[in-house]
């Protein structure tokens, strides 16, 4: 099972495990910004991995896995202020993101 968090210190982990034993598998920096929500989900037609990362520079970062590491895609503009949530949803099929903002703006 993959899990992912976000901290304090500028960075979101990517951990595996069941039960009580887990592994950090990979660590994403974001310099002096912070993310404020992290949402995993997977393709609909590859099954493969996709992470949203909602932070404090009014962006979400898109990572999609690439030779066992997350690998940075894409960056989607759109907000005035920080990022507070973003949550994945499959519906007919298709993937969709949505992303709330401390600019009172829903997308």
């Amino acid at each position: 099972t993959l899990f992912r968090s976000a901290a304090s210190d500028s960075t979101v982990r990517l951990w595996s495990g069941s039960a009580s034993v887990y592994e950090c598998l990979q660590t994403l920096h974001f310099g002096n910004g912070f993310v404020m929500d992290v949402s995993l989900s997977l393709l609909p037609a590859s099954g493969e991995p996709i992470l949203a990362c909602g932070a404090d520079d009014c962006q979400i970062h898109l990572y999609v896995l690439q030779d066992r590491q997350f690998q940075k895609a894409q960056v989607l503009h759109g907000h005035e202020d920080w990022i507070r949530g973003v949550e994945w949803t499959c519906c007919d099929g298709n993937l969709m993101l949505a992303s709330c903002a401390q600019d009172r703006k829903s997308t």
